[in-house]
């Protein structure tokens, strides 16, 4: 068996940029938002091969779990030339003004962005001895932009 391509832990094929935008921005309701809006993270489907991966290396002692973070402070956002700094342009607002309205126009739950500790402690807690029945699950840390039924 071959594993998946680099940086992809779950084999999917990634979407095209404009396939992602029409995820995000769904409906013809999206042109009243501010164009920036196109820019949040794609709402994530359930993957039940990382279920089957799950159940297929556990017996061998291997858990198989992905962590799917949205929006992390790092350069990719903070940046005024990285890609939040030419979203803002684009949208034409101030981008200090695009990461504070952020977390709002994103839908998230939260009044802030997840931080790169975050993200960090939660793989620490996934390949630590305290989590080894945790097999084959997809733990989205996101602020609360995906919606869940």
């Amino acid at each position: 068996m071959t594993g998946p391509p680099a940086g992809r832990p779950t084999g999917r094929p990634r979407p095209e940029a404009a396939e992602r935008r029409q995820w995000s921005a769904g409906s013809e309701a999206a042109a009243a938002r501010p164009a920036w809006r196109a820019a949040r993270p794609p709402l994530r489907a359930p993957d039940p091969a990382q279920r089957a991966r799950g159940t297929e290396f556990g017996p061998r002692g291997v858990r198989v779990n992905t962590v799917s973070p949205a929006v992390v402070r790092t350069a990719i956002w903070e940046d005024p030339e990285g890609f939040g700094g030419k979203v803002a342009a684009a949208a034409g607002v101030d981008h200090a003004e695009f990461l504070e309205q952020l977390p709002e126009r994103f839908g998230m739950a939260g009044p802030r962005i997840t931080e790169p500790g975050e993200v960090a402690a939660l793989i620490t807690f996934l390949l630590s001895d305290v989590a080894a029945d945790i097999n084959g699950a997809d733990h989205v840390i996101d602020g609360g932009t995906v919606k869940t039924a």
